[in-house]
C-alpha cells in the first residue's frame, strides 16, 4: 500500500476516533436530585433569637454550551444549573449552587470570596456521594440532621471562612457563612457573619 494512503488512512482513523470520546453532558438526574427549588419560589426564613422573619427567593438560570472540540467533527453540548439564593435585604447573604454536567454540585457565597466553594460529588448510588471543601471553606455531608424541630435525612453543613486583612480582597459585609442545605428540600438553614441564624419555615 502506498505509505501516503496509509497515513491519511490513519490519520482519519484517529480522527474519528477522537470525535467519538467527546459526548454531551447534560446534567445528569442524580446531580438534578439535589436541585429543589423552582425559579421564582419565595422561602421564609425565621430567627429564633428575635422572631424576625425573611425571605429568600430562588432564582433559577439553565444555560446548555455547544463547542467543538479541535479534532471534533461534530459539536458537544454541556449544561449548567445554576440557583441562586438572594435575600431582600441590601447586603451579600445569599447562596449560589451550581449543578453541572460533571455531577457536581457547587456552592458558593453570593460575597464571591475567594476560594470559598463546597463541591457535592453526587453519584447513582447515594451512599457514594461525598463532599469536598476549598482552602477557605469547610463541610460535612450527614443524615438525619435534626434543626429547628425537623429532621432532614441528607444534609450538607458548611462554613465559608471569612476573615478580613488580606489585599485586594473585599469586605464580607453581613454574608451567609454558614449553611445547611438539604437533599430533599434545598437550603433550609444558615447563619450570616452577624452571628444570627436563619431557619426555614414550612
Amino acid at each position: 500500500m502506498n505509505p501516503r494512503l496509509s497515513f491519511l488512512l490513519l490519520l482519519l482513523v484517529s480522527v474519528v476516533a477522537l470525535s467519538g470520546c467527546a459526548k454531551d453532558q447534560p446534567t445528569p438526574s442524580h446531580t438534578k436530585a439535589w436541585l429543589r427549588q423552582a425559579d421564582g419560589d419565595l422561602l421564609t426564613f425565621r430567627n429564633p433569637a428575635t422572631g424576625a422573619t425573611e425571605t429568600m427567593l430562588a432564582k433559577v438560570e439553565d444555560v446548555t454550551v455547544t463547542s467543538a472540540g479541535k479534532f471534533d467533527f461534530k459539536s458537544h453540548d454541556y449544561q449548567t444549573i445554576t440557583l441562586t439564593y438572594t435575600t431582600q435585604r441590601p447586603s451579600s447573604a445569599g447562596l449560589r449552587v451550581v449543578f453541572n454536567g460533571d455531577g457536581e454540585v457547587a456552592i458558593n457565597p453570593l460575597s464571591e470570596w475567594p476560594e470559598s466553594e463546597v463541591t457535592i460529588i453526587t453519584h447513582k448510588k447515594s451512599h457514594k456521594e461525598h463532599v469536598i471543601s476549598s482552602n477557605r471553606s469547610s463541610a460535612l455531608l450527614d443524615d438525619n440532621v435534626y434543626l429547628n424541630g425537623r429532621t432532614y435525612p441528607t444534609v450538607v453543613s458548611g462554613r465559608f471562612n471569612f476573615f478580613s486583612g488580606l489585599p485586594n480582597v473585599p469586605s464580607s459585609g453581613n454574608s451567609l457563612e454558614f449553611f445547611w442545605y438539604s437533599k430533599d428540600d434545598g437550603l433550609v438553614a444558615y447563619t450570616l457573619t452577624d452571628g444570627q441564624t436563619w431557619y426555614r419555615v414550612w
